[in-house]
């Protein structure tokens, strides 16, 4: 009974072989050799053809000698049968002459001794790896040498006659059997590979058959661009029937090396086909490829299967991108192409499916799809900016065809964190298809994405779930500004106002990145505010909104997050850039809003310049003086007199509140601040003004110098009768 086939490439027929031999089996020698060979299967599953390969020499050698044995016991039994018989009449005999008996008259006869087995010789099995191996050690050098001899120079063999059959079908006959002859060999190498060569080498028929399949694809170009013996139908059935034989073949033999081959080769033979065909045929066109990917994804090999797919998902994107590109410039119309595209982009989902099931290399998967899927968005961008037909069906259509089929993948990988892949493809094809739909249908869009992101963020939501939601809040704020930045168009307004208002309800759903959501909600609302106010109060109203939001993110806890600081801190500097713009010259007579500014200025210092929000400065005063300086100079009066007693003023309170909170520099600011005043209105101030002005600013500026200095000798008496 000959097992070998049945042993190859299936451990369970070998171990199944080996439990039906030890149960018929009477050679103690042969059980003991099972048992050590069943150990060996289990401990050496990878070793199953070349353990069932030695079974089947062992098992020959065994029957040999079995065969052998009984001939030589059959040629003693015979041996001893006679001897026992002569022995038995000479025994006759000799008790007829010593008992005087007559002739004729029986015996009693003895039994003979008992026949002795003859000693059944020991046999020893030589082991798998002995009988394989003539040398007992092979070099590097030694594995180099025969990985060059055997494959490339059985490629560059198999290569070389299939270019000379080329050449000589090419010279020596005629347009129809030169193509079919090439067909013919090539088909010829991959039988005698197969059939012949496969079994006893491996290596050398895979490498053959390889170059055969190489050469059925060669030969169905050849056939369609240089001889023109079909048409481009033809070519495309021919194409799609040896992809499918390739397909069969490389599942039955387990090689990767078939599949990645076909292909990459299937996929160069279809480029080079012309297009000029009708809307249904190319839909027919676009069916076989389908098939061909499906049964390719459907129908892996176990050696290489994660390669092999990325291999599929990768290229089949890129060849949909190259195919849709011809098809386009043959004129194939736009709808048929996005069925192609489609149907591609299924076999991408269906891939990424059976791999993130499998739990196989799914760093690489994720990559490979992600690879694939900006080849597809482009596909979808390019034939959505070409489309001139009827824009809202289309545009539809395409989107609810890529919503079905990653809605699919979505529920096929709902209990895996991979479903969150089709869902950020999902939203990255709406927001590139709303750029084509119409304003109001684009926004409304975009919310539903945004409602439905903010929606998943209350559970306890995935990286790439989070990602989405940051992303498609950014969109929406910026598309925003930009509608109400260029108000081209009536419905622009309206279509801001609706973001606008998407970016407001944004506030209660921040819950993880908060800085982040904190920072950028909270400048689009400044900077939208901008927009619809007047222009005197631009710099209020973005000063007050940021002020806001440090008030808001600081004292409500849910929003507060460790990096609150940097929050703060960017908020307050864009209102330190608020306050330089106020020194522009358009704003010297807009005193509602110097008066706006001084409220949200000192409001900022007097509440957010404390410990709970991170800014607990200690030199306040002297910043409340600087900024109150720094207004009263860049603000426009008519008359100089009345800067220069606001001045007295501000210098008077960082007196007295240097004294009352003992910081002795803003006592010193007060003090320059003062004398500087004075000095400024006996050059400046006192040379062009009236004689009332004068008199005023003179009393004015001589009582607030002598309260300061009444101040000093105040304290400086206390100081002393302390002492």
């Amino acid at each position: 009974m000959d097992f070998k086939e049945e042993a190859k490439g299936k451990l369970e027929n070998l171990e199944e072989r080996i439990r039906l031999l030890q149960s018929e089996c009477r050679d103690r020698d042969l059980i003991e050799y099972l048992q050590k060979l069943s150990q060996r299967v289990i401990q050496q599953k990878y070793q199953a053809d070349l353990l069932a390969d030695e079974l089947d020499r062992s098992l020959r050698m065994y029957q040999n000698r079995m065969q052998q044995r009984d001939l030589l016991e059959d040629e003693k039994t015979e041996e001893i049968s006679q001897g026992d018989s002569q022995r038995t009449l000479n025994q006759m005999e000799e008790n007829e002459m010593s008992d005087g008996g007559l002739p004729g008259q029986t015996a009693s006869v003895q039994p003979t001794e008992a026949i002795q087995q003859p000693v059944r010789p020991q046999y020893t099995y030589v082991s798998a790896n002995e009988r394989s191996r003539p040398e007992p050690v092979l070099h590097k050098k030694s594995n180099t040498e025969f990985t060059v001899g055997a494959v490339l120079l059985s490629l560059l063999g198999g290569a070389f006659i299939l270019a000379a059959l080329v050449v000589l079908g090419v010279n020596y006959m005629n347009g129809f059997v030169r193509g079919m002859c090439l067909f013919a060999f090539s088909a010829l190498f991959i039988s005698v590979s197969e059939l012949f060569l496969y079994r006893r080498w491996k290596m050398l028929g895979s490498v053959l058959t390889a170059v055969g399949i190489g050469g059925m694809y060669l030969s169905t170009v050849v056939n369609y661009l240089a001889l023109h013996n079909f048409p481009a139908w033809t070519a495309m059935l021919i194409t799609t029937g040896i992809m499918v034989f390739v397909v069969l073949l490389s599942r039955k033999r387990d090689s990767a090396l078939y599949r990645a081959l076909g292909l990459i080769a299937c996929y160069l033979c279809y480029l080079p086909i012309e297009l000029g065909i009708t809307n249904a045929e190319f839909l027919a066109v676009t069916g076989m490829i389908f098939l061909v990917n499906v049964a390719c994804a459907l129908l892996p090999t176990r050696t290489g299967q994660i390669g092999i797919s990325i291999l599929q998902m990768i290229s089949g994107a890129i060849f949909a991108q190259m195919f849709v590109w011809r098809a386009f410039w043959c004129g194939v119309f736009p709808v048929p192409r996005i069925v192609f595209v489609l149907s591609s982009f299924f076999v991408m989902q269906l891939l990424f499916i059976i791999m993130m099931r499998q739990k196989k290399s799914e760093e690489g998967v994720r990559i490979a799809y992600w690879i694939s899927s900006v080849f597809y968005l482009a596909m979808i961008y390019f034939e959505t900016a070409m489309y001139d037909g009827e824009k809202m069906m289309f545009y539809y259509g395409l989107m609810a065809g890529v919503a079905v089929i990653c809605l699919l993948a979505f529920l096929a990988l709902l209990r895996d964190g991979a479903k969150w892949h089709p869902y950020t493809l999902v939203n990255l094809t709406v927001i590139i298809l709303a750029q084509f739909l119409g304003r109001i249908e684009g926004v409304i869009f975009l919310l539903a994405l945004l409602a439905f992101a903010k929606l998943l963020s209350l559970r306890k939501p995935a990286l790439l779930l989070k990602l989405n939601d940051a992303a498609l809040t950014t969109i929406v704020c910026f598309k925003a500004l930009a509608f109400r930045f260029s108000p081209d168009r009536p419905d622009s307004q309206l279509c801001g106002n609706l973001l606008f208002a998407g970016v407001l309800l944004s506030i209660f759903f921040i819950r993880y990145y908060r800085t982040y959501y904190q920072i950028i909600l909270t400048y689009t609302i400044a900077i939208f505010m901008t927009f619809v106010m007047p222009s005197s109060m631009k710099l209020p109203i973005f000063t007050g909104v940021l002020l806001a939001g440090m008030l808001l993110f600081n004292n409500v806890k849910k929003w507060q997050g460790k990096n609150i600081i940097l929050f703060n801190a960017l908020a307050l500097s864009g209102q330190i850039v608020c306050f330089l713009l106020l020194a522009w010259p358009g704003y010297r007579n807009a005193y509602f809003t110097y008066l706006f500014m001084l409220v949200f200025g000192l409001g900022t210092i007097i509440l957010t310049f404390h410990e709970k929000y991170h800014m607990n400065f200690r030199c306040k005063l002297m910043i409340a003086a600087v900024f109150l300086t720094y207004l009263v100079l860049i603000v426009k009066i008519e008359l100089p007199i009345i800067k220069s007693i606001l001045l007295m003023l501000i210098a008077l309170a960082g007196v007295a509140a240097g004294f009352v909170e003992q910081q002795k520099s803003v006592r010193i600011y007060g003090l320059v601040l003062s004398l500087v005043v004075c000095g400024k209105i006996v050059l400046y101030d006192f040379v062009d003004a009236p004689n009332l002005q004068r008199a005023i600013l003179l009393f004015a500026a001589g009582a607030i110098a002598l309260v300061i200095a009444g101040i000093y000798i105040i304290l400086e008496k206390k100081n002393q009768e302390s002492k």
